[in-house]
């Protein structure tokens, strides 16, 4: 019976291991590090945002998954990824992106003097 039992709970512990997701977040031309990058997996909600280095770490177990990288100022990116039993090490490299907005009208309500 206890043979059964411990058999058992590796097999459960085995099956519901983590894998380690890791890597570094770098701007494409420049090859600098990008902080405070979000990097997201679509399927579980799951989230990160990278450190001072660009680095992040999330844990996953086995599947499919669609990590998503986004930070001001780049285009969003998707990448597929599928977790074995090894841990993954990727370079996430994010393509800067022109921020175009349309006319800006500023208008002030109230006027008044300093010193008055």
């Amino acid at each position: 019976m206890i043979y059964r039992l411990t058999f058992t709970l590796l097999i459960v512990l085995t099956a519901s291991r983590a894998i380690t997701v890791s890597g570094y977040v770098r701007d494409s031309i420049t090859e600098k590090s990008i902080p405070n990058a979000n990097v997201y997996i679509r399927e579980t909600g799951q989230g990160t945002a990278s450190n001072p280095y660009g680095y992040f770490e999330l844990n996953l177990s086995n599947g499919t998954y669609t990590l998503e990288t986004s930070v001001i100022g780049f285009k969003t990116d998707s990448l597929e990824i599928i977790i074995d039993e090894n841990n993954l090490e990727l370079n996430i490299d994010l393509q800067t992106a022109m921020l175009e907005f349309s006319e800006i009208r500023v208008q002030g309500l109230f006027t008044t003097r300093l010193g008055s």
